[in-house]
């Protein structure tokens, strides 16, 4: 019974370890246009703010972003690195770190912290 109780477990995590992108696939995916529409803190979902009705995130292969929020361009640059998307803003001092949740060719989600307050962001792509 043992023997075979770890074949199986064996199996699933060679199975889990198969299904999960690399990087690189993930860099791929990232590498879009995407809209803000709702975000949460905890389990409450809220639509976005009037600020944020139009904020789109354009996210492009070479490494550089544009951000639009409320009708400003902030560019920047944005990578990639152990399951985070990192976001350096021009005029910023500190980079921005958010742990991406989830990526799909059609969903983008990640988790940010703003002012001490842990953040549940998403986007939809665009382009």
């Amino acid at each position: 019974m043992k023997p075979t109780f770890i074949l199986i477990l064996a199996v699933i995590c060679f199975s889990t370890a198969i299904a999960q992108p690399t990087e690189k696939e993930i860099k791929t995916l990232l590498s879009h246009k995407w809209k803000f529409t709702e975000w949460s803190m905890g389990e409450q979902k809220l639509p976005p703010s009037q600020k944020m009705f139009n904020a789109y995130l354009d996210l492009k292969s070479d490494g550089t972003l544009v951000r639009t929020e409320d009708g400003q361009d902030v560019h920047g640059k944005w990578s990639f690195e152990n399951r985070y998307l990192i976001f350096k803003l021009d005029g910023k001092k500190k980079s921005e770190k958010n742990k991406l949740v989830n990526i799909t060719d059609t969903e983008l989600v990640f988790r940010t912290t703003e002012d001490g307050i842990s953040m549940t962001m998403v986007y939809k792509r665009v382009e």
